[in-house]
């Protein structure tokens, strides 16, 4: 039960305090003392719109509904990964872990938790979703679905459910949409990661129906049988899919499409997916398209894909029997066409994907490799500031990019080592030009300590920690700071750092320390 204690609690229980004071946190503990053992009836005797449910590590062996409830259920500390790892709700394989199918919107948030273990016959192992929730740092693994959606399904019309820093790993569906299925409805998905999940088709996501919008996520080893070990996707919506700074590395089709596939698209539909600052490397398909494959049941179906400033770097990279693929400002293995500014050149990522020592992908041994850009990449200043066909902030201009990339970093930082747009010059827009794929290079920028692209803060303390002074030797870990080259780190130092601050996620010049 709730708790409240002396006149306070008087006063709530008489009707004679504000409602917002009544507003309380219910502890949930399975093997100590708290309000509630079990979740599902903390969740039934909250108040919506204003109670939170915190649940303390332990395993919690139930299934549990909102019930259309506006109230936060979450772990004890949602940004610590031990913690959302060791405070898990378990299916028991028994039926759907978490179920949101009562009108929930967007006040009806679960966070930091682990879904695992459910099962489910047809629809949502780990998750049932109709409503529009907000899901963040949460785990949805291990889960499995005879039908459809094992981590977890969406499916209505009017569903747009949100998963924030979410983690969709080793879910298993015996037809479609291994980590995520999408019947209908528009989930948004941001800095998410789909790993190891299985499918028929889309291995990591299947979108059968509806729209999905995906920012900053990676898929990585997952598997489909058929199509789409990454991803599959095709809708009877016009604008289908919106990727933007993804990665696929290591995923593998038995047929299809390793990384991403629309195929078998049904007859009168029209599949229109873009993509943005996306990188594909170390993915396969046992008949073709490596990276992605398209085509359809009949000359009705049209999948069309656009893809900007992307890297696409692996053999066989792209299969189309059906439907349109076109490249804009990108680096596309074996596949160059000046007209639209595509290069065929190595990216010279940082560590290439490897299939380790078996020589096999899909086993243990995987490297998937590190897929930023090196200096001197072909990528580095190379895409384009003005063919992101989305307008991010509602202005009505469709010409800017996203402003971060995978990692964080700001876009558009300019390496004073690369000529800006070499490929088309004056054709990429206003100067600095943005990277290809889903990284961004960050140059040697003096005072930027943290490498984020910036000089803000963050870098300040981190000179002020190695402040040594006129002539005394700074100690270790300082070189950095040493921005004037005289092995002390003093008044001098400060100067130049001051000349290059930009203020936090602004990019800073890599050239303001010899500027006057």
């Amino acid at each position: 039960m709730r708790r409240f204690t002396g006149v306070l609690g008087v006063l709530a229980g008489a009707g004679l305090w504000p409602t917002a004071a009544m507003a309380a946190v219910i502890c949930v503990d399975d093997d100590g003392p708290a309000d509630y053992s079990s979740i599902q009836a903390a969740i039934d005797a909250a108040v919506s719109g204003s109670d939170e449910i915190v649940i303390r590590r332990g395993t919690y062996f139930e299934h549990i509904d909102l019930h259309g409830k506006a109230v936060t259920v979450r772990s004890t500390d949602p940004l610590d990964p031990a913690v959302v790892e060791s405070t898990v709700i378990d299916g028991g394989a028994t039926g759907t872990v978490v179920t949101c199918r009562s009108g929930e919107g967007p006040d009806t948030v679960l966070s930091g938790l682990t879904s695992a273990n459910g099962r489910h016959i047809n629809l949502g192992g780990g998750m049932a979703i109709s409503g529009s929730p907000r899901v963040i740092h949460c785990r949805i693994v291990q889960n499995a679905a005879y039908g459809r959606g094992a981590g977890v399904t969406v499916a209505s019309s009017g569903a747009s459910p949100s998963f924030e820093y979410c983690t969709f790993a080793g879910n298993v569906a015996s037809l479609y949409g291994g980590g995520l299925y999408v019947e209908d409805g528009m989930p948004t998905l941001v800095n998410c990661t789909f790993v190891g999940n299985t499918a028929k088709r889309g291995g990591g996501i299947e979108l059968y129906g509806g729209t999905v919008t995906l920012i900053n996520c990676q898929f990585i080893q997952n598997y489909a049988s058929n199509y789409g070990g990454g991803i599959h996707l095709y809708s009877r919506y016009r604008y289908s899919a919106d990727l933007k700074n993804c990665v696929f590395v290591g995923n593998h089709a038995g047929q299809y499409g390793g990384a991403a596939a629309s195929w078998e698209a049904p007859y009168e539909t029209l599949i229109w997916v873009y993509m943005t600052n996306c990188t594909f490397a170390g993915n396969g398909a046992g008949t073709g398209g490596r990276s992605i494959a398209l085509g359809a049941l009949g000359t009705q179906g049209v999948p069309i894909y656009e893809l900007f400033n992307c890297i696409l770097w692996e053999e066989d990279t792209i299969r189309v029997e059906h439907g349109s693929l076109d490249t804009y400002d990108s680096d596309v293995m074996g596949r160059a066409n000046p007209y639209t500014r595509v290069i065929d050149a190595d990216p010279l990522f940082v560590r290439n994907p490897a299939p380790g020592p078996d020589g096999q992908w899909g086993t243990s041994d995987d490297d998937h490799g590190d897929l930023r850009l090196q200096p001197g990449s072909p990528c580095i200043d190379a895409g384009n500031n003005t063919t992101d066909p989305n307008d991010h902030d509602g202005d009505g201009d469709t010409s800017e990019l996203f402003p971060i990339d995978l990692d964080g970093h700001v876009r558009r930082l300019d390496d004073p080592a690369t000529p800006d747009c070499r490929y088309a010059p004056g054709a990429c827009g206003t100067a600095p030009i943005v990277d290809m794929g889903a990284y961004e290079f960050t140059p040697a920028i003096p005072g930027d300590f943290d490498h984020d692209g910036d000089v803000d803060g963050h870098d300040l303390d981190l000179l002020v920690a190695c402040t040594s002074g006129p002539a005394i030797l700074f100690g270790a870990d300082c070189d950095a700071m040493d921005l004037d080259g005289d092995d002390d780190v003093d008044q001098s130092d400060f100067g130049l750092f001051q000349r290059g601050y930009s203020g936090s996620s602004r990019p800073a010049d890599p050239d303001c320390t010899a500027r006057r």
